[in-house]
């Protein structure tokens, strides 16, 4: 894990405990591989943590779907695997938000309501070194250490999201290392 991405974890974390346990949370992920398996992983971290959510999957475009959730009334919605490349819908929503994402990003600087964790933004490069699973484990791990259990559904994101190919690296080898000097996953030929 880089220092940028540790840090920006942190503040994502201390967004979270800000919540009261009876927020309204919504989580809103890609509808691929790597955005079910984020969602799969955040989901599991908010109600070992003992928030309740409302988790949706999304398919590009987003426009329809965002415009949806943009008429609810929610107190913190974390975006995963997507959010960077829609910061302008989401600066527009009345709700505070983390992003989660390893895409392209359009900006660095946010409205003040708004939290981007990009990989592009802390060392890791989102084509090959980090997906939205991997990083949500990352953020999940920051929220409880205990959630290192969820390790398995960060490998099938990467898996998902195709950045296998070519050999693993960057941030996706240093979680696959760690399932695997944990015991938590085994390689076999």
């Amino acid at each position: 894990m880089t220092d940028k991405f540790e840090t920006v974890c942190k503040k994502a974390v201390e967004i979270i405990h800000s919540m009261p346990k009876n927020s309204r949370i919504r989580v809103i992920s890609h509808y691929d591989a790597d955005g079910i398996s984020a969602a799969a992983i955040m989901c599991k971290a908010l109600h070992r943590a003992g928030y309740d959510f409302h988790a949706t999957l999304m398919r590009n475009p987003f426009d329809k779907g965002l415009a949806r959730v943009s008429k609810e009334e929610n107190q913190l919605i974390i975006f995963l695997d997507m959010g960077s490349g829609q910061i302008n819908t989401i600066e527009k929503m009345n709700s505070k938000s983390i992003i989660v994402d390893h895409h392209q990003f359009l900006k660095e600087k946010l409205d003040e309501h708004v939290f981007q964790i990009n990989a592009n933004l802390c060392e890791i490069n989102g084509n090959y070194e980090g997906c939205g699973a991997t990083l949500t484990y990352g953020l999940s791990k920051a929220l409880d250490p205990n959630n290192n259990n969820l390790v398995p559904l960060a490998i099938v994101g990467l898996m998902g999201d195709k950045q296998y190919i070519g050999g693993i690296h960057g941030y996706n080898k240093s979680v696959l290392t760690e399932a695997l000097e944990n015991n938590i996953i085994s390689e076999k030929i």
